[in-house]
């Protein structure tokens, strides 16, 4: 927003109270640009959050701007359980073998081609739920997408 926090001009005010109004904080609050000349806030970190742990900025020689960092409290992520659906393959070798002893005429004999397909499909489907039937697994996710450290 470049406007100098660490000043009392009317300008530096309004946006402090409009920061107030929507319930953010200014976390930075030591001199963020060194000149010879000059100290400024300019560079802000803004949050509405109440889990910060540590704010703060380091001074370098490379510019006249400091480095802003902020760090989170962070709590280990509660891992979920989620559910999925898997094949159990201990039998595919079964399956090839129905697969290839199914008789298959009664689809050749039906002369509409979206009723061969479903019909192809449906005796697919049967010899595979049998051989290699569906089983729920359940597997831990981690669904944060903080690292922790």
């Amino acid at each position: 927003f470049n406007i100098d926090l660490s000043k009392s001009s009317n300008i530096s005010k309004s946006f402090k109270d409009t920061l107030n109004q929507l319930g953010i904080s200014q976390l930075i609050e030591t001199y963020t640009r060194l000149t010879l000349t000059t100290c400024s806030i300019i560079d802000n970190i803004l949050s509405n959050s109440t889990s910060i742990f540590k704010n703060g900025i380091i001074h370098t020689d490379i510019s006249d701007h400091a480095i802003l960092y902020i760090i989170f409290n962070s709590i280990k992520p509660k891992l979920d359980h989620q559910y999925i659906n898997i094949r159990n393959k201990k039998k595919f070798n079964i399956l090839i073998e129905n697969i290839k002893n199914t008789c298959w005429n009664d689809i050749f004999l039906v002369s509409n081609p979206s009723q061969c397909y479903s019909m192809l499909i449906d005796k697919l489907n049967i010899l595979i739920n049998f051989c290699c039937p569906l089983e729920f697994k359940k597997i831990k996710t981690n669904n944060s997408w903080l690292i922790l450290g």
